[in-house]
């Protein structure tokens, strides 16, 4: 199975749940942990997911945006580290 196979089929039992945590996805795939472990790295890149420790759980629509807005758009004021919100600190230019 490619990465991305892995990954959507990841999601859906991640979306499926307010918060699930690691063992339990461990144990519903019956994949190994270093499989889900990959795979919830790339979900995260994607800013599909927040992972707090064991927990996993999905972002809302919302949140999603909100969060490729302050990665990708270089005007946003805002910055999301570790699922805090925070205003960029001035660089003094312009």
């Amino acid at each position: 199975m490619k990465n991305e196979e892995y990954d959507w089929i990841l999601y859906h039992y991640i979306a499926g749940c307010e918060m699930i945590s690691k063992s339990d996805l461990i144990s519903k795939t019956g994949w190994n942990e270093s499989l889900i472990n990959e795979s919830l790295e790339r979900l995260s890149s994607y800013l599909l997911i927040e992972q707090k420790g064991e927990n996993i759980r999905p972002l809302s629509i919302q949140e999603m945006f909100f969060n490729c807005q302050c990665k990708y758009d270089s005007s946003s004021p805002f910055i999301v580290k570790d699922g805090v919100i925070s205003l960029k600190k001035d660089d003094g230019q312009g």
